[in-house]
């Protein structure tokens, strides 16, 4: 038998905000490649929002403020690109970083996630030849290169109960991939 006293469930239920809300904001894209085979990109974003206040169910009604959740304020991102050819293989490389401030993880509670900056990279030898037909490519990678740590997930709701939850990120992951295409 299930004893359902002891289990951890949740009630979500959706009510929709009176009124009109607003999320306005501003995105910039930035491509160049300054030289053959080099290609550097950018992509800036800024974000802001306001959504009437609505009522709680679960607290009798009471009027709270609503967020937008998953959205930080400013967000960044830029890459460098390389390609060169060697012999009859091509050389690639590709390094990116990504910055983002705390976002709102739950659209009734102020609390914040960490600001971020992640790292990743790739490097790769393609069009190995391994016979008329077959070529191979190796490629050495790692996402959060630096081995960045952060809560990306908070919630205060729980607070009361068992202190404040949050969820950190994935740490360094790294890999050799070979890939044969034929």
């Amino acid at each position: 038998a299930v004893n359902l006293n002891n289990s951890n469930r949740g009630t979500l239920e959706t009510v929709n905000a009176p009124g009109e809300g607003r999320i306005e904001g501003l995105e910039v894209d930035f491509t160049i490649a300054p030289v053959t085979g080099l290609t550097l990109a950018a992509n800036y974003a800024f974000t802001t929002s306001h959504l009437p206040v609505a009522a709680n169910p679960f607290a009798g009604g009471r009027l709270q403020p609503v967020y937008i959740v998953y959205t930080p304020k400013n967000a960044l991102s830029a890459s460098i690109d390389y390609v060169r050819p060697i012999g009859d293989m091509t050389l690639r490389a590709h390094l990116d970083a990504n910055f983002a401030d705390g976002y709102r993880g739950s659209s009734g509670e102020a609390t914040f996630s960490d600001a971020s900056t992640v790292w990743n990279g790739r490097l790769a030898l393609t069009d190995i030849r391994i016979t008329d037909s077959v070529r191979m490519e190796a490629s050495l990678w790692s996402r959060n290169l630096f081995d960045a740590a952060y809560v990306f997930y908070r919630s205060a709701g729980a607070a009361a109960a068992q202190g404040v939850f949050g969820m950190f990120n994935e740490p360094r992951t790294y890999g050799l991939d070979l890939t044969f295409r034929y």
